[in-house]
C-alpha cells in the first residue's frame, strides 16, 4: 500500500455518464474495486453539485434514489460528496470557481470503497436471508 496521495477530478456528470454509472452500479456483477470507482464517481460528483447548490443531505440522498441508486450506498455517497465539498469551501472561496476537485489520500479511497463494499455484502446477506 503507498501513501502517495492521488487526485480525483470530480464534476457534475453528463445525464448520459451518470446513467451509465447507475446502470453499472444497478448491474449486480462482481467488479474490481477500481471498476466500483469508476462507476461511482459519477455519482459522488452528481452529490457534489447538488450539495453545492444548497441542497440538503437529505434531498442529495433522496435525489440519488430517485435515480436508481440504492439508499445505503447513496448515503455513503453523499457523506462523501459533503467531506468533499466542505473540504474545498475550507480551503478559500476561489475554489469555488473551479472544478470541484479534492486531493484525497489512498487510504481515503480504500476506506470508501470499504464502506461501499459493505453497504453492497450487507444487501448481498439481506437478500440471502429473507
Amino acid at each position: 500500500m503507498t501513501n502517495t496521495p492521488h487526485l480525483i477530478a470530480l464534476q457534475q456528470p453528463s445525464e448520459a455518464e451518470l446513467q451509465a454509472a447507475i446502470a453499472t452500479l444497478q448491474s449486480g456483477r462482481e467488479m474490481s474495486g477500481e471498476e466500483v470507482l469508476e462507476a461511482t464517481l459519477p455519482v459522488i460528483g452528481e452529490a457534489c453539485a447538488l450539495y453545492e447548490t444548497g441542497t440538503s443531505r437529505e434531498d442529495v440522498v433522496a435525489a440519488l434514489v430517485a435515480r436508481g441508486v440504492e439508499a445505503g450506498s447513496a448515503q455513503v455517497m453523499t457523506d462523501k460528496a459533503v467531506e468533499i465539498v466542505e473540504s474545498n469551501r475550507q480551503r478559500g472561496p476561489h475554489l469555488a470557481a473551479q472544478r470541484r476537485t479534492a486531493n484525497l489520500q489512498f487510504i481515503a479511497v480504500v476506506l470508501f470503497m470499504g464502506g461501499l463494499l459493505a453497504v453492497s455484502l450487507y444487501q448481498v446477506i439481506r437478500a440471502l436471508t429473507t
